[in-house]
This record gives C-alpha cells, structure tokens and sequence, in this order.
C-alpha cells in the first residue's frame, strides 16, 4: 500500500465512521424536528430526507462491518454477494422510502436482457402529479 493511501484512510475513515455513529444517535432528534418541519410546511420532504440520510447511515456501517470481516477472513469469493447485498438494500431503501422505481428495459449489446441495477438512465421518479418522469 502506497503511503498516501494509508494516510488518507488513517483520517477518512474515522471520520466517516464517527458521522455515520453521529447521524445514528442524534436520528430520534432529527426525525422529531423533521416531523415538525413537515407539519409547518406541509411537505414530506424533510421526514423523508431524514429517514434516506439515517437508513444510508447503517447500509454504510454495516458494509464497513462486512468488508472488515470479508478482509480478516481472507475469502475472496464473498466480495461479489457483498456488492449483490449492498445494491439490492441501497435500492429497496430508495424504493420504501423515495418511491422511486427502475422501469424500463435494456439489452447489452449481446441481445440479453440486463438487470435493472445496471439499466442506466432508467430510473424514474413516480410523481403523484402525473406520470413517471426520468430524472
């Protein structure tokens, strides 16, 4: 490993951990103030903003978990289901949460169908004004 590269992770990544843990504890706070927010506004953007920031905050704890653990082992060929596990919360997270869909279908240049993980430049946000509009 480089020497920069083990300087910038001596600094980033408790920084980044102690934001998240940070983000986790002061949640119940943010959410009461987002609600409060909500009301005044009339809008559920806040609460929602809230609630995407605290589930990313343990998607990325918990992946932090996982690849320390996938690094202790040793096994390599854990890395591909953590990359499938993380995808697929960070989308149900963005589905539950944002209602936000990925429509559309999409073929490689082999003529087979791709997953809608990777269908770039088909997501969409399911407006309650109208229909699907891309981002």
């Amino acid at each position: 490993m480089r020497p920069g590269r083990a300087a910038r992770r001596l600094i980033t990544i408790p920084v980044m951990l102690g934001w998240h843990l940070l983000v986790l504890v002061c949640s119940p706070a943010l959410l009461l103030v987002a609600a409060l927010v909500g009301v005044v506004t009339r809008s559920t953007l806040p609460m929602r903003t809230v609630m995407v920031l605290v589930a990313y905050a343990e998607l990325e704890l918990a992946a932090v978990a996982r690849i320390t653990r996938l690094r202790a082992s040793g096994d390599d060929s854990d890395w591909q289901a953590l990359v499938r596990w993380f995808v697929a919360s960070t989308y149900a997270v963005t589905r539950r949460i944002l209602d936000v869909c990925v429509c559309g279908s999409k073929t490689d240049q082999r003529g087979r169908k791709t997953s809608p993980a990777v269908q770039e430049g088909l997501s969409c946000w399911r407006d309650t004004a109208g229909p699907a509009t891309p981002f």
